[in-house]
């Protein structure tokens, strides 16, 4: 269940991208804890959850957006950072200068 969304301006231009926290999970995470939760965050659960927030928020922000499409959002170890440390979503062809940051209850 999503319990917050918030979009952030990023410093540069490019394709939005979605990060997902689960609750009650540390943020910066060690070495196998990282590839645990990255496992996590890249099922097809979680892949759907980023989609529902993103539609949510396009549809509050412009109600006459053409919609994203699931096939859009791709999964990716380096969506923040290109060390690998902040796994998350890129949504292929939606440009802009946010990202979507999304709080989950499991």
């Amino acid at each position: 269940m999503i319990t917050k969304t918030m979009l952030k301006t990023k410093e540069r231009f490019g394709n939005t991208r979605i990060f997902v926290f689960f609750e009650g999970e540390p943020i910066a995470l060690p070495g196998q804890a990282r590839a645990n939760y990255t496992d996590d965050i890249r099922d097809t659960k979680t892949k759907r959850i980023a989609y529902k927030a993103l539609r949510q928020v396009m549809k509050d922000l412009n109600p006459n957006a053409e919609p994203v499409s699931l096939k859009q959002i791709a999964f990716s170890r380096k969506a923040g950072c290109s060390c690998g440390c902040s796994p998350g979503f890129i949504v292929k062809g939606l440009t802009c200068w946010t990202d979507l940051y999304v709080d989950v209850k499991r």
